[in-house]
């Protein structure tokens, strides 16, 4: 499977972090960290990447800021979007509320 991700060095003036071995797919977003570096992805492909800016308290929204200057971004759960960790600085999940 060809698999495309972002740039490992540099995005829009913000070092990207170090990326796991294995991605993770993160099915309830109210787990996710603020500034945690995460992929896009629908269906097979990765369509963008960015870090996490805010989180709704009950997980159905998320503002992540894009890399590449694409600015922020709000996702709704309904959106078929599905979220994806590869920050390798993340070793759980963030209690959920």
């Amino acid at each position: 499977m060809t698999r495309t991700s972002v740039p490992a060095s540099f995005s829009g003036g913000q070092r990207l972090p170090k990326r796991r071995l294995q991605a993770v797919l993160v099915e309830q977003w109210k787990h996710l960290w603020r500034r945690e570096f995460v992929e896009l992805r629908r269906g097979a492909g990765v369509f963008g990447a960015g870090w996490i800016d805010e989180i709704a308290q009950d997980g159905t929204l998320v503002w992540i800021n894009r890399t590449n200057g694409l600015g922020r971004s709000l996702i709704h759960r309904s959106d078929g979007i599905e979220i994806w960790r590869v920050d390798s600085r993340v070793h759980s999940d963030r209690p959920g509320s």
